[in-house]
């Protein structure tokens, strides 16, 4: 089995997840929001870029793919404040394709 690693997103790729996050987030909006205000694609731009104001480059903020092997089958996004000795997890996200593989880390 190929081995499962994490690796620090480069900028082109940041500019790709973000774009794929939008579309993931604006879709979950879109069914679950019945609210008058800014149309969902609008409201999850606005909100991402509230929360990654900088991109890639926000202060403590770590967005990494999910690599197997020479394939990239998802996505991490932390928050990490060591002086509050605190980390938050935004997303863990597996492609649909390689969801329920068996994905397991060799020991």
């Amino acid at each position: 089995m190929e081995e499962i690693v994490l690796r620090k997103m480069s900028k082109d790729e940041f500019e790709n997840y973000f774009q794929n996050k939008i579309e993931r987030f604006w879709d979950v909006l879109s069914k679950n929001i019945h609210e008058q205000g800014d149309e969902p694609s609008t409201k999850a731009h606005k909100q991402l870029k509230g929360l990654l104001p900088n991109g890639i480059e926000t202060p403590n903020h770590h967005l990494f793919d999910i690599q197997r092997g020479e394939k990239v089958i998802g996505f991490v996004w932390l928050k990490i404040e060591e002086e509050k000795k605190s980390a938050f997890l935004y997303e863990i996200y597996i492609f649909e394709e390689y969801r329920g593989k068996a994905l397991e880390q060799k020991q």
